[in-house]
């Protein structure tokens, strides 16, 4: 049986490691939806490892990795905004 397991992203590799996540999914989900320019302008402004720190570090975001077993399988990112959670 597969457990799911979520992790906040405290460390540097934990950012790097949501980073190439975001590159492995980005690249294969949107890429037909959106155009390869658009997935690189969308991966290098707000999903690589400088922009996550900065918006961790910075913006007040918080980034989790999600783990199917201990394989790693998505990530999300939220980020509290007035009355609302983005």
């Amino acid at each position: 049986m597969n457990t799911v397991n979520i992790m906040l992203a405290e460390s540097d590799k934990d950012i790097q490691e949501i980073a190439d996540l975001a590159e492995e999914i980005w690249r294969q989900h949107f890429t037909p939806i959106i155009g390869e320019a658009q997935v690189n302008y969308m991966l290098d402004k707000f999903q690589s490892y400088p922009a996550l720190k900065e918006q961790i570090g910075q913006g007040g975001y918080e980034y989790y990795r999600l783990f199917s077993s201990r394989t790693p399988a998505g990530y999300m990112g939220i980020h509290p905004e007035d009355d609302t959670l983005f």
